[in-house]
């Protein structure tokens, strides 16, 4: 036999002293692990204490006040004239939930709460980027951020955010989050829900929908104002060209099928219908809409609970007004 150096043995206890010292500490570090279990516990708790229940037939949008810099109201954009239709999932067709979840969660039904994939590659398109240009939310926690939470960026209501996405999931079935949120996400022009949006731009049952048009509305949802086909079509259309492609890769469209869509005269289909909106100026109250859309998201423009000062006076029959605005949250 071949001696062992001296040295190993001392080596070897160098090396278990940490799992020696965690193990005469394994008192202290069970109540403590039992202490962050209870904490944890309790803050859920208070979390889902108030949450409203999402499956019923009701929209937590506030309103967004718009005002010129002495103050005047340009226009109270509210719930009051928005347009909404309640749709069960078996009666949406084939093409509107599979256009919504190629836009905005391709796995929604192959992962939970949160999806770590999708967080990490948007952590890499930021990082790579040097902004925020990619979200990683998934179809839960983008109902919570509509239907419960402000629109705040904070670690907390982060925090908050993904607690409650996990009950959630733990209350509802998948088809029950995606039948809400389809009924809930704003799709711009007043209308909440696909079965509003396909009334609003197509004048038609949302079953009827088009795989075309189906991609146009679903690319909506993450900037309605910014995309809105009266302003920026095009835009629209890129969005609409992106959706298809994922309703392709989710196995809901052959290629050939998609390019075919894709050459669809959407733009010619549309029949925007007018809502009860009044304001002094919607062109202006569109530019902020915008504008609060890349400050805060649309999440901020769906809840409401805004007021915007803007730098302009409240002339109308003299010329347009400015674009600047300086926004807070109502208190």
């Amino acid at each position: 036999m071949v001696p062992q150096p001296a040295g190993g043995g001392r080596q070897r206890a160098i090396w278990l002293q940490p799992f020696g010292w965690l193990w005469a500490k394994r008192a202290w570090i069970a109540a403590v692990v039992g202490i962050l279990f209870t904490l944890t516990t309790l803050y859920v708790l208070w979390a889902v204490h108030d949450l409203p229940d999402p499956s019923q037939d009701v929209l937590a949008a506030g309103d967004v006040i718009v005002l010129d810099r002495n103050g005047k109201l340009i226009e109270d954009w509210s719930q009051a004239g928005h347009y909404h239709i309640n749709v069960a999932l078996k009666d949406m067709g084939p093409y509107p939930p599979a256009a919504v979840l190629a836009a905005e969660d391709r796995n929604f039904y192959s992962h939970g709460a949160v999806d770590p994939g999708s967080i990490a590659r948007a952590l890499w398109v930021d990082v790579t980027s040097r902004g925020l240009n990619e979200g990683g939310s998934t179809i839960t926690q983008q109902l919570v951020k509509i239907q419960l939470l402000t629109p705040q960026k904070s670690v907390t209501r982060k925090v908050q955010e993904l607690v409650l996405a996990v009950t959630i999931e733990q209350r509802y079935s998948k088809d029950q989050i995606l039948t809400m949120y389809l009924n809930r996400v704003y799709f711009g022009h007043g209308a909440y829900g696909i079965g509003a949006a396909a009334k609003t731009y197509f004048n038609k049952d949302v079953k009827s929908l088009t795989p075309a048009q189906a991609a146009f509305l679903a690319g909506l949802i993450q900037a309605p104002t910014s995309y809105d086909p009266a302003a920026h079509y095009d835009l629209a259309h890129q969005r609409e060209v992106y959706v298809l492609q994922g309703m392709v890769s989710t196995g809901k469209l052959t290629s050939a099928d998609a390019d075919k869509a894709a050459g669809e005269d959407v733009k010619a289909e549309l029949k925007i219908q007018a809502t009860a909106r009044q304001s002094q100026a919607p062109h202006f109250v569109d530019h902020v809409l915008a504008t609060l859309e890349t400050m805060f998201g649309s999440a901020a423009i769906q809840q409401g609970g805004l007021a915007t000062s803007s730098t302009t006076v409240r002339r109308w029959r003299r010329g347009a007004p400015a674009a600047g605005c300086r926004t807070r949250r109502c208190r």
